[in-house]
């Protein structure tokens, strides 16, 4: 039911959902990703027949409140597993859909709780697939609600003294966007934040005068190293003592805009 971020079984998406495999991939291969562990999908699949059931007769808020409502059978496994790993902990969503950075933000994340909280903040995690927001998500999508498995990925807390999001294009230019403190106002496109840019140089002199060139050539790193080991192109970072990433992933690139190839011109 539980699984170690450090484990064989850590890298299996179809257990542990695309976020967390992305980082138990990165964490072997050395880079700097916080300890964890995962609550499998499959624990996930009663609580979302419960919301699914709920859903067709109870609307997003019946089916949330069936969901957490529902009692887990291995909440004193899940609290001493945390306790083993601190005192502060982070609670977020694991599922195959994350692998599209499409679904960012999409489910709930629990911050800054404590190993007592997190039966709570599990069922919480599986309740966000019933809210309306996810719910259109996966109208969009052409997704069945309730039709998927959530793992939950719990890892140690940080404090942030800056965090935001990265990205290496196509081309190889590198963009960082941060802010000072925790980045989730950033994440959740509640701020703008700063940025820097390198192509070349780095660009920026307000992002660079927050956190540096050294820790903007850190957080190049952590791409690099995501590109090498995962194939992806986009990470959520923190800087905490180091930079750390949160999540790693790819982007799709913007389609080219529509236009006319040469000799493909309609002339009256």
């Amino acid at each position: 039911m539980l699984t170690d971020l450090d484990s064989p079984s850590g890298l299996d998406p179809v257990r542990v959902g695309g976020k967390a495999a992305a980082l138990a991939a990165l964490r072997a291969a050395g880079a700097p990703v916080l300890p964890g562990f995962v609550v499998d999908g499959s624990a996930s699949i009663d609580h979302m027949r419960i919301g699914q059931e709920a859903l067709s007769e109870r609307g997003s808020g019946g089916a949330r409140l069936a969901v957490s409502g529902a009692p887990i059978g291995f909440a004193e496994e899940l609290v001493r597993a945390g306790t083993e790993l601190g005192d502060r902990l982070v609670a977020r969503s694991s599922t195959l859909l994350e692998i599209s950075s499409e679904w960012a933000g999409a489910f709930t994340s629990y911050v800054d709780i404590r190993p007592a909280d997190l039966p709570k903040a599990v069922v919480g995690c599986w309740s966000s697939a019933f809210t309306v927001s996810a719910l259109e998500r996966q109208r969009v999508a052409d997704v069945e609600p309730g039709s998927f498995e959530m793992a939950v990925l719990v890892q140690t807390a940080v404090d942030p003294q800056a965090g935001g999001w990265a990205e290496k294009d196509a081309h190889g230019v590198v963009t960082v966007h941060g802010i000072k403190g925790p980045p989730a106002p950033l994440l959740q496109g509640w701020v703008t934040g700063l940025s820097a840019r390198l192509d070349g140089t780095w660009t920026g002199e307000e992002l660079i005068e927050l956190i540096g060139v050294p820790t903007l050539e850190e957080i190049k790193g952590l791409l690099d190293a995501i590109e090498h080991t995962t194939g992806g192109n986009h990470c959520e970072w923190a800087l905490d003592g180091r930079a750390w990433i949160l999540q790693a992933g790819r982007t799709e690139p913007e389609p080219e805009p529509a236009g006319y190839a040469p000799g493909e011109i309609d002339l009256p």
